[in-house]
């Protein structure tokens, strides 16, 4: 995110750049760019990057994610690569090394609760060690409008209601174009040969809690402020989920730094950088989708909600409801008795159909693109049976049939617009 952020600055064309990445988007804006695709989750040896850094005078690492994967460890990214790298541009005698941190990173060893932190102070104590000068840059949350952080507060500020942690740490986000005023800066003293500083705090004008920034995010948006706080032990149990799912907004560890707050009394920056920094409000107006998109996710969120709870109900209401169950099975048999289902297996039907709803609506909770398709193929099937087992239902009064046409027309536009996975992508290719 803030590599290709950094890539994108007007003064970036004064320099040539080597880029490294899994996944390399070259910006069109005339760089002189020499790109190298690479996956960092894999340490390459040092003779690799001893070639690779041949007449590079600044090395700026920005590698970071802010959750593991079965495909990215927080130890290869934050640690073990980078540790290569410097130790391979200590030897070829780069100039200077910028190492993006994270704030909280800079405190002791032994006050280190999580593994994002501790990972990212075990490649700053690396840094510490060599020879070759260096800057440490400790920051809090990045408001980008492409960074994963940004993407996760946007997304819950236009669900139709908002719900949060219920916690009162304080966060202090900070503006992705003060990141790159303060990179901007080091590399023009790097150019003047003069020192610059071993770290810096960058944090932004005002801390606030989870549920102001939320609450500012959705006034930024334009939408209503509807948030309901979420208690501490359902956080718990979330976290718990999100261990094995990344469908989950969040997880044990991002839990635990949530409750830990990342904020600082370090007002140097400004100073450093010899201007304001931009006011929050400001930042996040600037990371704000255009209206008509926020609309369009805000709407998308309702008729998500909205699926889910049809059919989670439903299964609900059926197994509630079981002798109402009976006797439609019972109508339906009447009017279909060479294709009615059997007496003896009402209950299995009832019981069974209840299961496939709550499966049809837990699968669109999580986004499951089948969920969807099986929801629409048992739409069609319920229609039918109804239309010709008892087809006076459609002038029901309270549309007891007529109501699945619009839920399937809800159905589609949800459908036309969840993601396919990287998983369903290979499978399509």
């Amino acid at each position: 995110m803030l590599g290709q952020s950094l890539l994108k600055c007007t003064w970036a064309k004064q320099h040539e750049w080597v880029s490294v990445a899994r996944r390399i988007m070259i910006p069109n804006n005339q760089l002189q760019l020499r790109p190298l695709s690479i996956d960092l989750n894999m340490p390459q040896l040092p003779e690799f990057w001893e070639a690779e850094l041949e007449g590079v005078e600044v090395v700026i690492n920005c590698l970071g994610i802010i959750r593991e994967t079965p495909h990215q460890s927080f130890s290869s990214l934050h640690h073990l690569s980078p540790e290569v790298i410097f130790k391979a541009a200590e030897k070829k005698g780069v100039r200077h090394i910028i190492q993006v941190s994270a704030l909280g990173a800079e405190q002791a060893t032994d006050k280190l609760f999580s593994h994002y932190h501790r990972s990212k102070k075990a490649a700053d104590d690396v840094l510490k060690t060599l020879s070759v000068a260096h800057t440490t840059l400790y920051p809090s949350v990045i408001l980008s409008p492409t960074g994963q952080s940004t993407q996760l507060f946007l997304s819950l500020a236009a669900l139709p209601v908002t719900s949060y942690p219920n916690i009162e740490a304080p966060l202090q986000p900070i503006a992705v174009e003060d990141v790159l005023a303060t990179i901007e800066k080091l590399i023009d003293t790097i150019a003047k040969k003069e020192t610059c500083p071993e770290a810096l705090i960058l944090v932004g004008t005002t801390a606030v809690t989870l549920q102001t920034l939320l609450s500012l995010f959705k006034q930024a948006l334009g939408l209503p402020i509807f948030m309901i706080p979420v208690p501490l032990f359902l956080n718990m149990l979330l976290a718990e989920c999100g261990e094995w799912s990344t469908r989950i907004p969040f997880n044990r560890e991002m839990l635990a730094m949530l409750k830990a707050g990342n904020a600082s009394n370090d007002q140097y920056l400004p100073e450093w950088l010899g201007q304001p920094l931009t006011p929050l409000s400001v930042a996040i107006q600037k990371v704000v989708i255009p209206g008509s998109l926020v609309r369009v996710r805000f709407e998308y969120s309702c008729l998500h909600v909205g699926l889910v709870f049809i059919w989670c109900w439903t299964a609900c209401m059926s197994l509630y409801n079981y002798t109402e169950g009976v006797t439609l099975m019972s109508q339906l048999s009447a009017h279909l008795p060479h294709t009615g289902i059997p007496e003896v297996l009402y209950p299995w039907a009832i019981v069974g159909g209840a299961a496939l709803d709550a499966a049809v609506g837990l699968g669109i909770a999580f986004k499951k693109r089948q969920a969807l398709w099986i929801s629409l193929a048992v739409l069609l099937v319920y229609t039918v049976i109804i239309t010709v087992g008892i087809p006076e239902w459609w002038l029901d009064p309270l549309g007891r049939v007529s109501k699945n046409i619009p839920i399937a027309m809800m159905t589609w536009v949800v459908l036309m617009n969840t993601p396919v996975t990287e998983r369903n992508k290979r499978k399509l290719s």
